[in-house]
């Protein structure tokens, strides 16, 4: 019996995946998971998945699943659980509504939060990784520029098919 076995302190802790290659411009995960609660679900999951690849780590279609699903789950709630315009109107709560749906908005993102830092923990090791080797880093700010501007376009797409499916 080695003496590895006995104390876990001389077990290696480096995997195949705690290589110094295969780097492209990662970005920070840690500023990923804050810019999940501004740019919403939609688009923390499609940075999350492309980042993924800068890391030069396999997979991550995964992230980008999970948070389209947090974000079509907030939509939901919001159109099938709150009342219509219509309905608000008529009941004289029209500003209640508004309000109602920017909580529900809100939630969405917040939700997005925690999830992206549960996620991006294995992201977090390979960009340290990234750092220690002097690996070429890339900002954030017109990537996530861009993801807004697509959590924007799937959220009313997604909302227009909700909202037909609920008067349908």
């Amino acid at each position: 019996m080695s003496l590895a076995e006995h104390d876990p302190l001389l077990q290696p802790s480096l995997t195949e995946s705690d290589d110094a290659q295969g780097f492209a411009r990662p970005w920070d995960p840690s500023t990923l998971g804050w810019l999940a609660l501004l740019v919403g679900p939609f688009g923390s999951g499609l940075l999350m998945w492309l980042n993924q690849r800068r890391l030069g780590l396999r997979g991550g279609a995964h992230l980008l699943l999970v948070m389209a699903l947090v974000g079509a789950v907030v939509m939901v709630v919001g159109i099938f659980f709150l009342p219509s315009q219509a309905e608000a109107a008529a009941q004289g709560m029209t500003e209640q509504r508004r309000d109602s749906m920017r909580i529900v908005r809100f939630v969405g993102n917040a939700v997005a939060l925690p999830l992206a830092w549960w996620f991006l923990g294995e992201q977090r090791r390979r960009y340290r990784i990234a750092e220690q080797v002097n690996a070429p880093t890339s900002a954030l700010f017109l990537p996530g520029l861009g993801a807004f501007v697509v959590n924007l376009a799937v959220t009313f797409a997604v909302g227009l098919a909700l909202v037909a499916i609920k008067r349908a």
